[in-house]
């Protein structure tokens, strides 16, 4: 394909000959970011000051320092078997202690907590936005430069390509980038050991204007070490999974207490009486806080703003099954028991009750309702 490359030094070239010497990057939360290339980018800026560099973006991880030597000895060898090879963003220590070029600068809309105290250039070019309007202001700040990690696979009709852990704010900038009256590139790096999503994430490599394709940057990707879980935690989980109804919507965070919740999950559908048993135990209310702690036969639906980990094991024990709908006749039908997941009689009488299936039906309607299968 004409559009891959082999090295990103290369992908820069194109990038600056195309958008010129004022580059402004957006590039995803935590894993998301291809740190090679932007690796690329912020050592041929630091190089040249005739350019200038401004990377909108959030989360960037970093591997732990050991402070002293006891601290070295004892958590070197961890850090080194957790992180592997993992490649840092160059830009971060000269971020942290002030020593960033004058023709690059750096702004995060979320830090992980406590990691930016006592430093005023971060603070300072803090960008305090909700997650859902960041795509907004990345365009005020004059983004024309986005850039992606991707999974990638062969297929029968060739090459494709997966936003993976990022789709979230990828597909709205493309779109957004589509009405744009000067020029933008979509760029991605690939890495063989990225998450392959599928649907909406599956994406074509045309879809980037270049992409960079090399197994020498597979270097182990960032992964958080999972704490275990403290006893605390299990007993607060089991109390929050009694209170989830069958048929309802959950959200988990991140963190041991959400896979404690999830681990409690599943304890209550597989192991039923002895989950009920446990709950019986913990408590002294003489009321119930929940209606039962019965198994999830209708399914739970999932809400989240990060697929995680427990979230996972809760699709594979068959907890996340239950199916809605962005049609808000059919939801609320389904929500009051008066239609449910078959196509039948009683979803043709609702459906006309309702408007959602027209007398006669035309080619609009007909869509519509495939869509909704």
């Amino acid at each position: 394909m004409s559009n891959i490359l082999t090295t990103v030094e290369e992908c820069v070239d194109k990038a600056i000959a195309s958008i010129g010497k004022n580059l402004v990057m957006a590039a995803p939360l935590g894993l998301g970011k291809p740190v090679q290339l932007i690796n690329a980018f912020y050592q041929r800026v630091a190089a040249d000051s005739s350019l200038s560099l401004h990377i909108v973006t959030a989360l960037c991880l970093e591997v732990p320092k050991p402070g002293s030597h006891i601290e070295a000895s004892l958590a070197g060898p961890i850090v080194e078997r957790l992180f592997g090879d993992y490649e840092e963003l160059a830009f971060m220590q000269p971020f942290r202690d002030g020593s960033l070029p004058d023709n690059i600068q750096v702004s995060e809309l979320y830090f992980k907590a406590g990691s930016m105290k006592n430093l005023p250039v971060a603070q300072q070019n803090y960008i305090s936005s909700n997650y859902t309007h960041i795509v907004r202001d990345m365009f005020t700040c004059g983004v024309n430069v986005m850039v992606q990690m991707v999974a990638a696979r062969e297929t029968s009709d060739g090459l494709s390509l997966s936003l993976s852990s990022n789709p979230d704010i990828t597909l709205e900038i493309m779109e957004k980038a589509r009405g744009q009256d000067r020029p933008f590139l979509i760029l991605a790096q690939t890495h063989d050991d990225m998450p392959f999503m599928e649907h909406d994430a599956e994406v074509s490599p045309d879809t980037f204007d270049w992409v960079v394709r090399n197994p020498q940057y597979n270097k182990t990707l960032f992964a958080v070490p999972n704490a275990a879980i403290p006893l605390q935690d299990y007993a607060t989980a089991l109390h929050a999974s009694s209170l989830i109804p069958d048929g309802g919507t959950l959200q988990i965070g991140i963190g041991a207490l959400g896979d404690a919740v999830a681990h409690a999950c599943i304890v209550r559908q597989q192991h039923n009486d002895e989950y009920n048993a446990i709950v019986d135990q913990l408590t002294h209310q003489v009321t119930p806080l929940a209606e039962g702690g019965g198994t999830f036969d209708q399914g739970l639906y999932v809400s989240t703003e990060m697929f995680v980990n427990g979230m996972m094991h809760l699709m594979e024990h068959g907890i996340v099954k239950r199916k809605v709908y962005d049609n808000l006749i059919l939801q609320r039908g389904i929500n009051a028991g008066q239609i449910d997941n078959r196509v039948d009689e009683r979803l043709y009488d609702y459906g006309r009750q309702q408007g959602l299936i027209p007398a006669r039906l035309d080619e609009r309607s007909l869509l519509d309702l495939q869509y909704w299968g």
